[in-house]
């Protein structure tokens, strides 16, 4: 459970009491009393699930445990539990998209002790009054100041002091100080996010101090020792946030290193662990360092991206496992409730769903994947090879490319590869998946890649090869104008459902002399579909209109032809739209060449058609 960078002092004094209860205790209080979340610094997207909480009932159960000060110190270390107390309150009081630090304020200012007696501002009051630390003063800023709209270079929310505290100066000496350390690593980071908000930057010192305490697993610990063991989901999410906060850029290598240790540490229903165990605090952690470096946490993508060995592997929506922890009484379980029930899980479990205060603009949503790209073809059946070819246009960035196939039946991983710049790779779909008609999804996740797909046939009527190139999204639509079932001709219609519905599908054949046969079918999510077109017309030269509903498809046609002077294959996918104009490039009508312009007219009124030459 995450706690406090506060009452440092009395918490060691209170960790020497239990020392004889073992190394790992010791450690569990440590990190109570070391930490809490810093809530709003980010611009962060919309909220990560569309499922919530019972958020009033949350609220609810966190007001009850309101102890005679005013605050919520059920654990009896001050400034452990108050604060993220305070802000979940403001966060529970907002009703329009923008933060109203008004309506935060009041609800706060309401919940008084008794029905008259100290309130919770009155407990932040009290803890300023008593010579507050640089971290204490960092986390006051952060959570409660600033969303409730006080003044940090005159606090005094009760009005009952003559010299009220001065925060800012608690900090250091002010915007002009390059400060290196505020105390504790914990306080370190508050206190850089504290600056970024009053300042406008992180004090540059502080930023080297946090990125000099990264471990070489990428992660943070509690003791801010490189060389330390105490490797912590919390530690190391806070360190994002305030790296991201401070501009640090997403591809700087601490960064990454935190990103990757999230990334291998997610578990496969979303959570994250502390201790051994599922944990209500590390996940919330989690899911704002996801944010703050803008990817959305209940898409694998960022997992793939960060930890390419596990792409395709399992993967839960991090704030589904949230919701999934509370009680009925409004609060969210914790594998720490052993150490005696206090407010932090359910404080942080309602930011992390929230996260209405986000006061500075740093990131938008990134996008992942950058690029996405679809084949429609492909088959690992007897005497057929597959390969997808995909390269990496980017003269200086490695992109991870990650592969998925789509079957006849479910969807099945094809991984993750790393690709360095300017450089291409080849994946035997063979290796993935066999005896299967199969199309293939291609998404770059950090940057565009360039995908294409090669079949190799060697079958009794079917020796050839051909090649398609990736189409960049589903449609409804999609026309096929080549296509013949002539004697020694074979074509085929490929149809693939990327999406998460199921797609009806009708492909509608055009012939010589009006149209032909419509087939009719559906398509479950993540499947594909393979039309023989032989079965429904003969010896035609025939085009093709695939049209889908409630879902996108995409679609490629493949022709085999065995005859005694054309031997080989062709391909082409789908284009989603007639046109006036077309160019085609490439033909020959050399020794040994026949080429053919194929052009159908999926309209209703007669199409005049010319087509043009151009010569070398």
């Amino acid at each position: 459970m995450p706690g406090a960078a506060l009452g440092l002092a009395a918490a060691e004094r209170h960790m020497t009491a239990l020392v004889e209860r073992g190394r790992r205790e010791v450690r569990m209080l440590r990190r109570i009393l070391f930490f809490s979340v810093v809530f709003g610094i980010l611009a962060l997207p919309s909220p990560v699930s569309s499922a919530s909480i019972q958020t009033q009932a949350a609220v609810d159960w966190i007001v009850a445990q309101q102890q005679n000060d005013g605050g919520f110190e059920m654990a009896g270390f001050p400034g452990f539990e108050t604060p993220d107390a305070i802000l979940a309150i403001a966060e529970n009081a907002q009703t329009e998209t923008a933060w109203s630090s008004t309506a935060a304020r009041a609800a706060v200012e309401a919940i008084q002790f008794g029905g008259g007696g100290p309130s919770p501002l009155d407990a932040i009051d009290d803890l300023a009054e008593s010579t507050p630390t640089a971290g204490l003063a960092a986390k006051l800023i952060v959570l409660n100041v600033l969303p409730l709209g006080l003044d940090a270079n005159d606090f005094d929310p009760s009005g009952d002091s003559p010299d009220p505290t001065n925060l800012v100066l608690a900090l250091d000496a002010g915007c002009g100080a390059n400060t290196a350390s505020f105390g504790f690593l914990a306080d370190t980071l508050y206190a850089a996010m504290a600056k970024k908000l009053l300042c406008g930057s992180a004090p540059p010192a502080a930023v080297a101090t946090i990125k000099a305490a990264q471990q070489s697993n990428g992660g943070w610990g509690w003791s801010g020792d490189p060389n330390g063991t105490d490797l912590d989901v919390d530690m190391t999410s806070l360190a994002i946030q305030a790296l991201v906060a401070a501009g640090v850029d997403l591809s700087d290598t601490a960064l990454v290193g935190g990103l990757e240790m999230l990334a291998r540490g997610v578990k496969a229903d979303g959570s994250w662990e502390a201790f051994g165990n599922s944990d209500p605090n590390s996940t919330s952690m989690g899911i704002l360092a996801l944010r703050a470096a803008g990817y959305d946490p209940a898409d694998q993508c960022w997992r793939d991206l960060y930890a390419p060995e596990r792409a395709g592997a399992g993967y839960g929506d991090p704030a589904a496992w949230l919701i999934s922890q509370q009680q009925s009484g409004g609060r969210i379980a914790s594998p720490s409730d052993g150490w005696g029930i206090n407010t932090i899980a359910t404080s942080q479990t309602v930011r992390a769903l929230g996260a209405a205060w986000t006061p500075v603009v740093r990131n938008t949503a990134k996008a992942c994947p950058v690029s996405t790209e679809f084949l429609a073809e492909g088959s690992t059946g007897p005497g057929f090879e597959t390969w997808v070819l995909i390269a990496n246009p980017s003269e200086t960035e490695t992109i991870v490319a990650r592969t998925s196939f789509l079957t006849g039946a479910a969807p099945v991983s094809g991984g993750a590869v790393q690709i360095a710049p300017l450089s291409r790779c080849s994946i035997k779909v063979n290796d993935f998946v066999t005896d299967w008609n199969v199309s293939t999804r291609v998404d770059g996740l950090n940057g565009p890649v360039v995908a294409e797909r090669a079949v190799y046939s060697t079958g009794a009527g079917r020796v050839g090869a051909h090649l398609g190139q990736g189409l960049g999204g589903p449609a409804n639509d999609w026309f096929l104008t080549e296509g013949s079932t002539g004697p020694g001709f074979e074509t085929w219609i490929l149809v693939a459902n990327p999406e998460a519905l199921t797609a009806e599908v009708k492909v509608g054949l055009l012939t010589g002399s009006g149209p032909g046969p419509e087939i009719v079918f559906s398509l479950a999510p993540g499947t594909r579909r393979s039309v023989r077109v032989n079965d429904y017309v003969t010896d035609w030269g025939v085009s093709a209109r695939v049209v889908s509903t409630g879902a996108g498809v995409v679609a490629e046609r493949a022709t085999y032809v065995s005859g005694d002077l054309r031997r080989g294959a062709t391909d082409s996918p789908g284009t989603p739209a007639g046109s006036n104009d077309w160019f085609l490039a490439e033909g020959s009508t050399g020794p040994g060449f026949e080429t053919w312009i194929l052009v159908a007219n999926p309209d209703t009124i007669t199409a005049d058609v010319t087509v043009g030459f151009i010569t070398g």
